[in-house]
């Protein structure tokens, strides 16, 4: 059985050897896709769909982006210099739990400490709060166009390799 077994892997490891020897050092490139309706290409579709709609998920619609820019009014304090409003980093994070709290997790990729560090502080080390909601809606729009786009391609793919999707 040992010896069976051996002499198996041997000649499944000349196989190969003598393949690779054969193509060179040139990878391969290219792999065939599954077939339709195999369980590969169902698996395939699934993650696919799994990975649009997770992605969905995490964008905000018009009514978030309202309620957001409301609670950071209602939740910053205005420069007596300059009349803008703004919020410290206390601040930041009790918005972004009361926005957790009524918009939901999807709002929270914003709040980072990371994504505060981005804007200019004043002397008190507070943030204007128009620069970040500009920022939250830039983001925004990059995902949707991101997802535009990955809906234009698929579009595009199906309708010039039909079945192939």
């Amino acid at each position: 059985m040992e010896l069976e077994t051996k002499r198996i892997l041997l000649e499944i490891f000349k196989e190969r050897q003598q393949r690779n020897a054969q193509a060179g050092s040139v990878p391969s490139f290219y792999k065939k896709k599954p077939e339709e309706g195999s369980i590969s290409h169902r698996v395939q579709r699934l993650a696919k769909y799994r990975f649009l709609k997770k992605q969905s998920e995490l964008l905000l619609n018009a009514d978030d982006l309202d309620a957001m820019w409301v609670r950071l009014r209602e939740n910053c304090v205005i420069d007596d210099a300059t009349g803008a409003e703004k919020m410290n980093y206390e601040d930041f994070c009790q918005i972004a739990s009361i926005c957790t709290e009524q918009i939901g997790p999807k709002c929270r990729q914003f709040f980072s400490p990371s994504n505060f560090m981005k804007f200019e502080k004043d002397e008190s080390g507070r943030i204007a709060i128009l620069p970040f909601y500009l920022y939250v809606m830039r983001m925004l729009c990059s995902l949707v166009l991101y997802h535009v786009w990955i809906h234009c391609w698929n579009f595009w793919f199906s309708f010039t390799y039909p079945g192939k999707n």
